[in-house]
């Protein structure tokens, strides 16, 4: 995953561009790898309710670790994006965690649908994104 979105973390335009592509990345490798992301997402939920043995631990903290790095590399693209005004001046660490969560939660939902193609199943992770992060408030003025 992180292949697909690093690549748009020092790309053009700005930090909500930025943040808009590293999503849309995301949701694309989640979407159209859905079975190994909802296994992982199942086994990493399930971590403090298990026993677990010595290496099962060890490759849950690599697990963690991955994950820490992963959420710090969109953490700073969204305080890039407060910085430049692109986005609006939250807390970064919050909207990271929110935004990741939402993302991961659509393994919870999506299937992929029979005959669905590829340029279909871009629309859609565009809409999602654009909801996640455009929010669903109108522009001042619109109503």
């Amino acid at each position: 995953m992180r292949r697909r979105v690093e690549p748009h973390v020092n790309g053009r335009g700005s930090g909500r561009d930025r943040l808009v592509a590293m999503a849309v990345a995301h949701e694309l490798n989640l979407m159209e790898d859905l079975a190994y992301h909802h296994v992982v997402h199942q086994a990493v939920r399930g971590q403090v309710s298990t026993a677990l043995k010595a290496r099962q631990r060890e490759a849950l903290l690599a697990l963690n670790g991955l994950r820490g790095d992963y959420e710090r590399m969109f953490r700073r693209v969204v305080e890039e994006g407060i910085a430049d005004g692109s986005l609006r001046p939250v807390d970064a660490s919050l909207a990271t965690r929110t935004l990741l969560s939402n993302l991961n939660a659509v393994d919870a939902w999506y299937r992929r649908i029979e005959g669905q193609s590829a340029a279909e199943v871009r629309e859609l992770a565009h809409r999602i994104v654009d909801i996640l992060i455009g929010g669903l408030v109108a522009p001042v003025g619109t109503s």
